[in-house]
């Protein structure tokens, strides 16, 4: 059975089938109906993943990546139950480069976890979905907000991604260039692919300077004509 070579594979501590861990992985905070992975893995390494896939190819189960289960849109539900992926262990900071504005971190890093780490070079990384969302989450959903106006998406934030695809192979999408017009714009076609083209595991991300004044205006009107 796959979730025993998945066992053997990673080790006791890196997969859980309790009921609490089930459960968990099973939604996220969209209205879509529940539905319980099979087994959950904590990958801590690019191996543990390409063992993770290499498994899963071999049985034909199905394989869903989970940040902190924040989307609105039932992503992170696995409706063919199989492995679901948490990235929660690998969630370093890989790479800083002030003078560069730029930083590479592995997916489980949440937002508010980088800028704590980035905010105190008068850096920060400006999108807010709303939640304190993974950066892989927020890559693999194209996670934009209240600052989208000024900033952009998550697209327009990417510089280069490491994605590990079904097979087993490793690619990068881009470089730290903060602008090529050569080849495909890979980087723009797996931003937003919800993992379904295969799994991000190193992000780099273009940073911004923490704005000296943040003003914030209001318009309401007593109706929708109006």
């Amino acid at each position: 059975m796959y979730i025993d070579k998945l066992i053997t594979a990673l080790g006791k501590e890196k997969v859980s089938r309790s009921e609490t861990e089930l459960f968990r992985h099973s939604e996220d905070e969209s209205s879509h109906e529940a539905v319980e992975p099979d087994i959950v893995c904590f990958p801590e390494s690019n191996e543990d993943i390409q063992a993770i896939l290499t498994i899963a190819r071999e049985h034909k189960v199905a394989v869903t990546a989970y940040g902190v289960g924040s989307g609105l849109a039932g992503q992170a539900i696995p409706l063919e139950k199989g492995i679901s992926i948490n990235f929660e262990r690998m969630n370093r900071v890989l790479d800083f480069s002030p003078e560069d504005m730029t930083v590479t971190v592995e997916p489980g890093i949440t937002r508010l976890q980088l800028n704590e780490q980035i905010n105190k070079h008068g850096l920060q990384f400006p999108i807010d979905p709303g939640a304190d969302a993974t950066i892989g989450g927020m890559v693999a959903t194209n996670a934009s907000g209240t600052t989208a106006v000024r900033y952009g998406s998550m697209r327009d934030q990417v510089l280069d991604l490491e994605v590990i695809l079904a097979d087993g192979r490793i690619i990068k999408t881009g470089s730290r260039a903060k602008k090529s017009s050569s080849g495909y714009h890979l980087s723009g076609l797996f931003t937003g692919s919800e993992g379904t083209l295969g799994l991000i595991t190193k992000i780099t991300l273009k940073l911004h300077g923490i704005p000296e004044h943040i003003i914030a205006a209001r318009c309401t009107f007593p109706t929708v004509e109006e």
